[in-house]
Order: structure tokens, then sequence, then C-alpha cells
């Protein structure tokens, strides 16, 4: 029952706690990739196939109901079957990209940060975007908290969902339908190659190396010069003397390589 479930998801977390790293025994496919949100966790194996595991009570496991799950469980509905390239998860947002391009969301769609045709608030089983709102073959993805990232085959940028992380500009602070970005001060040459998203903000690295950011800055997570703490509404470029090649997004911290 639902209290047996949270004791044993409890008991998992006391004992990581507790005793450090654990093994998960229960996996029996080679994990390529896994992302993590505010109290879920999603699991992509070789095979392309989605485990998830954690809270539920947005329904961000994609298991079909509400509930906790301590041991990753495979994310079946509309992903059965199918081979999932890359997974991204948010505070209590799940997002699949499908080898054909397609992309499913699942969990809180307060914000309808899902991009995802419904009127509900919570979503507990992997829904399929309408690839009729992109110009375009999607080939990445990436998760915030408000809001979500999608980039196309042709180098263009879409946002969805509530806040300045969307980058649209002040005047669209909020979208159920994946709009375009704009970069205005990339180059002709240049083009964005890969996306990134954290709570509130967002970031976008260029095939040359340059780094975008935007988003809320209260921590000064964006980069930007010594003392501002102001909220980018839509991508600047963050001035380095080095290229980067990628970049990583923490709740209020960002990271970069070169």
């Amino acid at each position: 029952n639902d209290s047996d479930k949270e004791t044993t998801f409890k008991s998992a977390v006391d004992c990581v706690t507790q005793s450090g790293f654990r093994r998960i025994d229960t996996m029996r496919e080679k994990v390529v990739q896994i992302a993590c949100g505010l109290d879920h966790t999603l699991l992509l194996t070789d095979k392309g196939t989605v485990y998830s595991c954690g809270w539920g009570a947005d329904g961000q496991t994609g298991l079909g109901d509400y509930r906790d799950e301590a041991i990753p469980q495979p994310v079946g509905g509309c992903l059965e079957g199918r081979v999932v390239k890359q997974i991204a998860a948010s505070t209590d947002c799940s997002l699949a990209l499908v080898s054909d391009g397609t992309v499913f969301g699942w969990g809180n769609s307060e914000y309808r940060q899902l991009g995802v045709d419904t009127t509900e608030m919570q979503v507990a089983v992997p829904t399929a975007i309408s690839s009729d709102l992109f110009k375009g073959r999607v080939i990445q993805i990436a998760a915030g908290g408000s809001f979500s990232l999608f980039q196309t085959a042709n180098g263009a940028v879409y946002a969805v969902g509530y806040g300045a992380g969307l980058g649209l500009g002040k005047d669209v602070e909020a979208t159920s339908v994946p709009t375009r970005v704009v970069f205005s001060s990339i180059r002709n040459d240049d083009a964005i190659s890969l996306i990134s998203a954290s709570v509130d903000y967002g970031a976008a690295v260029t095939r040359n190396g340059h780094l975008f950011v935007w988003g809320h800055n209260n921590h000064k997570q964006l980069g930007l010069h010594f003392g501002q703490f102001t909220d980018l509404w839509r991508p600047t470029n963050v001035k380095l003397p080095f290229r980067i090649d990628r970049v990583h997004l923490g709740v209020d911290c960002m990271s970069s390589m070169g």
C-alpha cells in the first residue's frame, strides 16, 4: 500500500544518506544518461529505455500515477517500444526525445512548460508534443523549472512555459506554444550547438564556442560583470577570453568547460 511504499522510499534515502553511494542492483541495462529533477530521477539506458524513481506527486515519474517510487521503474505508455535518445528533468517536470524527433513531456504542467496540449496541471504519463509546433526536427531538449527549451536540426531554439527563462523578452512572460528564441548577436557563420536550462534561467553554446545566457540572475549565476544582479529577458553573449564547449546549470550556479 501507499504507506509501505513511503516507508520503503524513506529507507532507501536514509541508506544513501548514512552509507554514501549505493549501487542500484535492479538495473539490468547499461545507463548512458541521468537527469535529475528536484525530487525525482530519470535514467536512460543504451537500449533507449527510460527508467524513473522518486517523488511522484506531480506525475513527474511518468509511471501513470502520483505515488512515490523507490526503485527505478521503466516508463511505459507512449514511450513503450520507442528508442529514446535524450532525457531532461528539472524541478517537477520531465522530457524525453525519441529517435524520430518526437518529444514527450510529463509531470508538472502548471506553467504549460511541457508544451503538451492539455489543461491538466499534472500529467502522469508521457504525452507527445505536436511536431507541427516546430519548423524542423527536434534534436535537443532542456527542462527548466517553469519552462522548456527545444533545438531543431536547422539550429533554431524554441521555448515554452513561463518566466524570464523563456528568453523571449519582457513582453512575452508566458506562452503555451513553443516560440522561437532570437539570438540577435550570433554571426552568420555560427549557430547554436548546445542548450541548457535550470529552474529559472537558460544558456546556449554556439558552434564557435560563444556562451549566451538569459533569465534570473539573483545570485549572479549568469556570469555577467561583477556586482550585476540584473535579470536578462533575452539571450546575451557572455564575453570570455576562451572558447566554451559545454555548460552546466545548477539551481543558482553555472559552470562551463572549454
